[in-house]
């Protein structure tokens, strides 16, 4: 699939600057998004549509992406495109990640409920009353 593509990193790279800019210590892609979220770098490569970062990691550092993982950026700026900033990690790992971010405060009353359930939020008996009248 993507190894079957025909560029090399110096193509690659040139096309990659052309579309980004520098942020900080990030390299960040203002061209097409897409993937989970919208915000996923991609790029047209032989007519076939694909993700930057696993063609990147490929030609960069000879590597693949493993079944069930996903690239995520250290820096927590998705449109990166620095090598350097790139983490493997597998989808439930992002997962807990991610539920170790989220703030009961923030979340809707009917999301409360299932925070509780998946032991990521504390359920106050107002919380739990406000659920409970929603329903009705």
């Amino acid at each position: 699939m993507q190894n079957e593509v025909n560029i090399t990193l110096q193509e690659l790279r040139k096309r990659i600057q052309s579309k980004s800019e520098i942020q900080g210590n990030c390299l960040i892609w203002n061209g097409w998004t897409a993937g989970t979220g919208g915000n996923s770098p991609w790029i047209r490569i032989d007519g076939k549509q694909m993700a930057i970062r696993p063609l990147l990691l490929k030609l960069a550092r000879n590597k693949t992406v493993k079944e069930n993982h996903r690239m995520v950026m250290k820096c927590g700026n998705a449109c990166c495109l620095r090598v350097s900033h790139m983490v493997e990690k597998s989808r439930s790992q992002i997962a807990k990640d991610a539920a170790k971010k989220r703030s009961p405060i923030l979340m809707k009353a009917s999301g409360l409920a299932q925070a509780k359930r998946q032991g990521w939020a504390k359920l106050t008996q107002d919380q739990h009353a406000e659920i409970w009248s929603d329903q009705e």
